[in-house]
């Protein structure tokens, strides 16, 4: 009877966090770089990825997020929700941005 009582166990549920509906973004996004950062616990290192993306409709509006995930696709996701929720309008002139860029 004690084995029929264990079998009847549900399997634990695994949470989603609202990625279940993944829908097509109307903006474009670039994925600047994708890194591995390791946590050292006492059993060991765990291991997770971090995002860089930006998004944008290639006529004023830009975001730029991050986002941290145990997969590397669930990482990009996310910084690509965050991006899109923190876009910004840029002025345009001749399809460019008016300003001198420094990069290093």
């Amino acid at each position: 009877m004690a084995d029929a009582a264990v079998q009847m166990k549900r399997p634990a549920r695994r949470r989603s966090f609202g990625r279940g509906d993944l829908k097509q973004s109307q903006y474009d996004h670039e994925v600047l770089e994708v890194s591995r950062v390791v946590r050292v616990v006492k059993g060991g290192r765990r291991f997770r990825f971090r995002a860089s993306v930006v998004v944008g409709d290639r006529a004023g509006k830009v975001g730029f997020g991050t986002g941290k995930s145990r997969d590397v696709q669930d990482a990009i996701q996310k910084a690509q929700a965050r991006a899109e929720k923190r876009m910004v309008t840029l002025e345009l002139k001749d399809g460019t941005i008016p300003h001198q860029v420094q990069a290093s």
